[in-house]
């Protein structure tokens, strides 16, 4: 048998293959850069919640130590003592 008369066939399938298989990666590209995209805009709304968090955080303990210094100081010690304490073991 003659492979000559199967030549053009198999090319034209070879090339449409390639072209399927172009089309396939461009469309995984695609759909990978609106994930990407996506989890890009969750990720900043959440560190921009987290951030938001501590600030309202810092803010409140802060206003506590203003208003109950002695109190601060005296958990503070006793807070360095606790982890001195646990250090040295």
């Amino acid at each position: 048998m003659d492979p000559q008369p199967f030549q053009p066939e198999v090319q034209s399938s070879l090339e449409a293959a390639k072209v399927h298989a172009r089309e396939a990666a461009d469309e995984l590209r695609q759909a990978a850069e609106q994930k990407i995209v996506a989890l890009r805009q969750v990720a900043g709304a959440r560190a921009r919640h987290l951030r938001n968090t501590a600030e309202d955080s810092i803010s409140t303990m802060e206003s506590y130590v203003r208003t109950h210094p002695s109190k601060s100081v005296l958990v503070s010690l006793g807070v360095g003592i606790f982890l001195g304490a646990l250090w040295q073991r």
